[in-house]
């Protein structure tokens, strides 16, 4: 490894231990307000994703994990599960390879910085372990907006998902080193925690990057949940996120997982619960619209039950919850990781099958939203 990149890491990793620890944020007593929302499966013959609303195009025959640039003029998405980038061009239809000029893990999530930059999710080695490693062996790299230079570790190991900021290159991730979703017993104890990171990717005059300005955010108990970053709001005061709970049907290892829509204030100690957990509903946020007045939500009676997509508006403990697809109508399928364009126009997601890991997706689609949505 060359010295300074070596000399980096050191620093990250030197900002990381010296961090106070943040406050343990608790969820509201007693069971969420509100009325539920029905998921049944289906039994309607024909193709879930041909049927989907006026207007929806698929744009690949593969991928997962889409993402608008800054602009809205391209969406990144990855190829396979720890596999290539790729970027479509949206004006032209063509899709380039980002990645497979370089030797790479494989990756399982491309993001735009708002500069143009890229961020990268993948890890150093594929050990072959793929649940183990996206719960604690997924690396941060830096790739710049020519695509010309090899991706750069940013000396982070992280537990599923990141935030990214629309205002500046402030991201947030939850740390990997309390062992991950799925990896912890039912008796887990009540003093066991999960923490949210800030940070900032700072880019020199030569293009060389690094992780710079880092915090420890907030906490919440494993005994409750275990938080991942979606979005930031309010001038990157609030922070909305997924917080999945644990549910075990037969004996630890074999477990269905549930979550709500939450936020976490960044500038004072305070929870924001906008759809609580419910038994027999997942609601995993997803793409927060440019106004913040709303978001899209994975939405389904478990994460393996299937899943459609939902629109949540932003009110604490909010009941403005309806569905935008109806692919569980013809049964076990998934419309999931869904994200809004920059003008809030369009809706772009994957397609997926129950029961396959978290992510996997076999296509990508370009959806209208309604003005009345918007």
């Amino acid at each position: 490894m060359a010295r300074p990149r070596f000399l980096a890491l050191l620093a990250v990793m030197a900002a990381c231990s010296a961090v106070a620890q943040s406050p343990i944020l608790t969820p509201p007593a007693g069971p969420s307000p509100g009325t539920a929302m029905a998921f049944d499966v289906g039994s309607k013959q024909g193709d879930a994703f041909a049927n989907l609303p006026a207007g929806t195009i698929q744009i690949s025959n593969y991928g997962e994990r889409p993402v608008f640039s800054p602009d809205g003029k391209k969406i990144a998405f990855i190829g396979k599960s720890y596999g290539d980038a790729f970027e479509y061009d949206i004006a032209s239809g063509e899709t380039r390879n980002l990645t497979n000029g370089f030797a790479h893990s494989g990756f399982i999530r491309v993001h735009y910085l708002p500069d143009g930059n890229y961020l990268l999710l993948g890890p150093v080695t594929n050990t072959g372990d793929r649940l183990a490693m996206r719960r604690q062996g997924i690396s941060l790299w830096f790739m710049d907006r020519s695509g010309k230079r090899a991706p750069v570790a940013l000396g982070m190991k992280l537990m599923e998902g990141i935030a990214v900021s629309r205002r500046t290159n402030l991201i947030a991730w939850s740390d990997a080193a309390g062992g991950g979703i799925g990896e912890t017993a039912p008796d887990t104890r009540p003093d066991e925690t999960t923490a949210v990171f800030t940070g900032r990717v700072e880019v020199d005059a030569k293009g060389a990057p690094r992780l710079v300005e880092v915090k420890e955010a907030f906490r919440r108990r494993n005994i409750d949940c275990y938080p991942e970053p979606q979005d930031f709001r309010d001038k990157d005061r609030e922070l909305i996120h997924a917080c999945y709970s644990i549910h075990y049907v037969f004996q630890p290892g074999l477990y269905h997982l549930n979550t709500g829509v939450w936020a976490a204030r960044l500038d004072r100690p305070e929870l924001i619960r906008y759809r609580g957990e419910r038994p027999d509903e997942y609601a995993e946020p997803e793409g927060i619209s440019p106004s913040e007045r709303w978001t899209l939500v994975e939405c389904g009676q478990t994460n393996r039950s299937g899943l459609d997509i939902c629109r949540l508006t932003l009110e604490p403990d909010s009941n403005d919850y309806r569905k935008l697809t109806h692919v569980m109508d013809y049964g076990r399928w998934k419309a999931s990781n869904p994200v809004v364009s920059p003008d809030g126009k369009w809706i772009s997601f994957q397609s997926g099958k129950a029961f396959e890991e978290a992510g996997i997706g076999h296509g990508i689609y370009l959806m209208p939203l309604p003005a009345e949505l918007r």
